[in-house]
Order: structure tokens, then C-alpha cells, then sequence
């Protein structure tokens, strides 16, 4: 019981890297770069626990939490699209978390 319940946050965050390596290994096998993965996931974390710590519901902490993520999705894309270099819009929405 105890090894379960000491290993349930390793796991956790053995899937948070799991999939922020998944997204990545996409991104650099259509040959560009995107640096702003960490500071993302930092700050949809941060907007998830602001929120939990108001007493709000999970599911809808998940939701801000996606919903930021897309928002800093098609920021970046936005930005490659109009021109500017992969590495350069995705440095710019870099945030500090």
C-alpha cells in the first residue's frame, strides 16, 4: 500500500514529460523548433492553481488549464504563420513562470 501510494506522483509526472516529449517529438519531426513548451505547461499550471485555490471545481481547472495552452498554441502559430521564425515566436511567448 504504501509503495502504491508513494509511487501515484511519480507516475503522474512520469505522464505530465510523457506527453510534453510526445508534443516535442512532433514539433521537431516537421523540422522546427518550439521553445516555449516549459513556460506553457508553467503557466497553465499556475492558472490551474490559482484557480483550485479559490475553491473552484477540477474539471473546470482542467479546462482553464487546456484553455490557456490553446490560447499560447495559436499565439505561436499565429506568429509562424504571418512569417516570423519558429524559434523566435515560440521565444516570444515565453513567460516567466
Amino acid at each position: 500500500m504504501t509503495a502504491l501510494r508513494l509511487g501515484r506522483p511519480l507516475l503522474l509526472l512520469a505522464l505530465t514529460l510523457l506527453l510534453l516529449a510526445a508534443g516535442q517529438c512532433v514539433v521537431i519531426i516537421t523540422r522546427n523548433v518550439d521553445l516555449s513548451v516549459g513556460s506553457v505547461l508553467g503557466i497553465s499550471a499556475f492558472a490551474c492553481g490559482d484557480y483550485l485555490t479559490g475553491g473552484g471545481n477540477p474539471v473546470v481547472a482542467v479546462l482553464i488549464g487546456v484553455a490557456v495552452g490553446i490560447v499560447f498554441g495559436v499565439l505561436n502559430g499565429l506568429l509562424t504563420a504571418f512569417g516570423l521564425a519558429y524559434a523566435a515566436a515560440t521565444d516570444t511567448t515565453q513567460v516567466p513562470a
